[in-house]
Protein backbone atom coordinates (compact mmCIF):
# COMPACT_ATOMS: atom_id res chain seq x y z
CA UNK A 1 0.00 0.00 0.00
CA UNK A 2 1.84 3.21 1.01
CA UNK A 3 4.53 1.62 3.00
CA UNK A 4 3.47 1.28 6.34
CA UNK A 5 3.75 -1.94 7.58
CA UNK A 6 1.40 -3.33 9.87
CA UNK A 7 2.99 -6.04 12.78
CA UNK A 8 0.92 -8.79 12.85
CA UNK A 9 0.14 -10.15 16.35
CA UNK A 10 0.73 -13.76 17.60
CA UNK A 11 -1.78 -15.67 19.62
CA UNK A 12 0.32 -18.31 21.07
CA UNK A 13 -0.09 -21.17 24.19
CA UNK A 14 1.69 -18.91 26.90
CA UNK A 15 -0.61 -15.49 25.16
CA UNK A 16 -3.75 -17.64 26.28
CA UNK A 17 -2.36 -19.42 29.38
CA UNK A 18 -1.00 -15.54 30.88
CA UNK A 19 -5.36 -14.75 30.07
CA UNK A 20 -6.62 -17.05 32.06
CA UNK A 21 -4.50 -17.29 34.46
CA UNK A 22 -4.23 -12.88 35.14
CA UNK A 23 -8.49 -13.46 34.85
CA UNK A 24 -8.36 -16.07 37.42
CA UNK A 25 -6.01 -13.91 40.12
CA UNK A 26 -8.15 -10.71 39.15
CA UNK A 27 -11.01 -12.80 40.41
CA UNK A 28 -9.21 -14.12 43.36
CA UNK A 29 -7.85 -10.80 44.25
CA UNK A 30 -10.59 -9.36 44.07
CA UNK A 31 -12.52 -12.14 46.73
CA UNK A 32 -9.40 -11.42 48.61
CA UNK A 33 -10.56 -7.60 49.03
CA UNK A 34 -14.09 -8.52 50.11
CA UNK A 35 -12.98 -10.86 52.21
CA UNK A 36 -10.61 -8.48 53.58
CA UNK A 37 -7.70 -10.17 53.27
CA UNK A 38 -5.58 -6.87 52.12
CA UNK A 39 -2.06 -8.26 52.07
CA UNK A 40 -3.48 -11.68 50.10
CA UNK A 41 -5.25 -9.34 47.28
CA UNK A 42 -1.73 -7.26 47.23
CA UNK A 43 0.13 -10.24 46.26
CA UNK A 44 -2.68 -11.48 43.96
CA UNK A 45 -2.44 -8.09 42.06
CA UNK A 46 0.93 -8.13 41.57
CA UNK A 47 0.72 -10.89 40.01
CA UNK A 48 -1.87 -10.08 37.82
CA UNK A 49 0.79 -6.72 36.91
CA UNK A 50 3.05 -9.79 36.08
CA UNK A 51 0.75 -11.80 33.72
CA UNK A 52 -1.81 -9.79 32.02
CA UNK A 53 -0.13 -9.07 28.80
CA UNK A 54 -1.46 -4.98 28.37
CA UNK A 55 -0.63 -4.21 31.91
CA UNK A 56 2.77 -5.80 31.75
CA UNK A 57 3.95 -4.19 28.20
CA UNK A 58 3.09 -0.49 30.00
CA UNK A 59 5.44 -1.48 33.03
CA UNK A 60 8.04 -3.44 31.09
CA UNK A 61 7.62 0.11 28.71
CA UNK A 62 7.68 2.61 31.24
CA UNK A 63 10.84 1.01 33.37
CA UNK A 64 12.24 -0.38 29.96
CA UNK A 65 12.95 -4.00 30.71
CA UNK A 66 11.33 -7.01 29.68
CA UNK A 67 10.78 -10.45 31.85
CA UNK A 68 11.58 -13.45 30.30
CA UNK A 69 9.00 -16.47 30.06
CA UNK A 70 10.26 -18.66 32.57
CA UNK A 71 11.18 -15.50 35.40
CA UNK A 72 7.34 -14.60 34.84
CA UNK A 73 6.58 -18.24 35.81
CA UNK A 74 9.12 -18.03 38.63
CA UNK A 75 7.52 -15.00 40.27
CA UNK A 76 4.20 -16.58 39.65
CA UNK A 77 4.83 -19.34 41.64
CA UNK A 78 7.41 -17.78 44.33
Amino acid sequence: MDGIETEKKKITLSLIARWIFGILFLIAGLGAILQGTYIAAFFLFLIVIVLIPPISQLIENGLNFSLSGALRLVLVIW
